[in-house]
């Protein structure tokens, strides 16, 4: 049996390798004294179970962090902190959990995991707050920002529809961030280009005659608000409008009218000073047509000029109670909704029969260009009725619109 000096000694010797952060000599120390030291020592006994087990949670959060297992680690390390906030190894338990963090941020940028190296590498900076390792920790965040950008851009090729946006918007928003809160990490200039870089990436469809395909894309860019993406927004805007012309000419030649439609009406509706603005507004009005009688019109016209764009008059009427759509595509192309005429027949037995007279019947009238135009008009709920009409020079035109015994 062990007495007095002899325990207290041993007791201090285990204190001290803890306090030095040598924690596998404390807890063998710690050992001993609540072991062979029980009977005469019991306050040391005490303070060394206490000790021990300090040492031993130190121990543990270090092995968790030795065999790669961080997040462990990082659990154990704020569990000593909670269990023994004026512990002797505050500064060790510091020191090994920055440098957990810094190893498991490295691991995970290693792996291609980026989005979680930057939440650990934040967690990291958050400890070290304003301390002179904060400014290696911004800079591994900037760096992981801009390696992940760098990945999403190669990833581009082989991405389409949903997908590529989602990398496009990702590769943005991580190197606007680089530039707002990382301006003064060496990774800033390399995000300014990083830009330059994912927009080339991104429009490739376009470049490569994909319009429908690039469209996506470019109207997420054109919507973004950063500031420091106002480069690469101002390219998105001028190219989408091409690209929206040249993907209404696509679905037209596709015979996906509706689509084909949307598309020239985006451009006419965002881009009223675009060069193909009436030539867009035209097609659109050529597109819907097609589509209301189910095929390609002979040819497309040429750019909208209002309803007068020639000498040649055409008076359009309406002999029925629901008003009609018309459509008049040819050199020229025209949409035009004519009112209901109250107290005209629904339905005409037969065609001869129909528009007895012109008084009192809504109208609307064009004067046209020469040429060959495609007359197409329609009742909500009936079929379409769809003829061709020669347009002269010394000649004016009627044509009254009524719902006939086939429709």
């Amino acid at each position: 049996m062990f007495y007095g000096a002899a325990g207290g000694r041993a007791y201090a010797d285990a204190a001290a390798a803890r306090d030095r952060g040598d924690c596998a000599t404390a807890v063998d120390g710690f050992g001993q004294v609540t072991g062979v030291y029980e009977l005469t020592l019991s306050g040391d006994v005490a303070r060394a179970d206490a000790g021990r087990a300090e040492c031993s949670a130190f121990l543990a959060a270090g092995d968790a962090a030795g065999r790669g297992g961080y997040a462990e680690a990082v659990g154990l390390y704020g569990d000593l902190r909670r269990a023994y906030p004026d512990t002797a190894l505050t500064s060790f338990v510091d020191a090994d959990l920055r440098r957990t963090y810094d190893e498991w941020g490295t691991q995970l940028r290693d792996t291609g995991n980026y989005d979680e190296a930057v939440r650990v590498y934040r967690d990291l900076l958050v400890e070290v707050g304003d301390g002179p390792e904060a400014a290696g920790v911004r800079a591994q965040i900037a760096a992981t920002y801009v390696e992940e950008a760098d990945a999403l851009r190669v990833q581009l090729a082989t991405l389409t529809d949903q997908p590529r946006v989602d990398a496009v918007r990702s590769a943005v928003e991580n190197l606007v961030a680089v530039q707002r809160e990382f301006a003064d990490t060496p990774s800033a200039p390399a995000a300014v280009q990083g830009l330059i870089d994912v927009y080339a990436a991104a429009n490739t469809q376009a470049a490569t005659g994909l319009w429908c395909e690039a469209l996506p894309v470019l109207d997420y860019l054109v919507a973004v608000t950063d500031a420091e993406a106002a480069g690469i927004v101002a390219a998105a805007d001028v190219d989408r409008p091409a690209a929206l012309f040249r993907c209404g000419l696509q679905e037209y030649d596709a015979g996906t009218w509706t689509e084909s439609a949307a598309a020239f009406d985006q451009l006419v509706a965002e881009y009223p000073n675009d060069p193909q603005f009436a030539q867009a507004r035209a097609d659109a009005i050529a597109a819907r047509a097609a589509g209301v009688q189910g095929a390609a019109l002979p040819a497309l016209p040429g750019p909208f000029a209002g309803d007068s764009p020639g000498s040649i008059p055409l008076t359009l009427y309406n002999d029925n109670p629901s008003e009609v759509r018309v459509y008049v595509v040819g050199p020229t192309a025209h949409e035009i909704v004519l009112p209901g005429c109250a107290g005209c027949p629904a339905t005409y037995a037969t065609d001869g029969e129909a528009c007895p007279t012109f008084d009192g019947r809504p109208s609307a009238r064009l004067t046209l260009p020469a040429g060959s135009y495609t007359i197409i008009s329609q009742y909500t709920g009936t079929n379409p009725a769809v003829q061709t009409s020669a347009v002269e020079r010394g000649f004016e035109y009627t044509n009254c619109i009524y719902v006939g015994p086939d429709q």
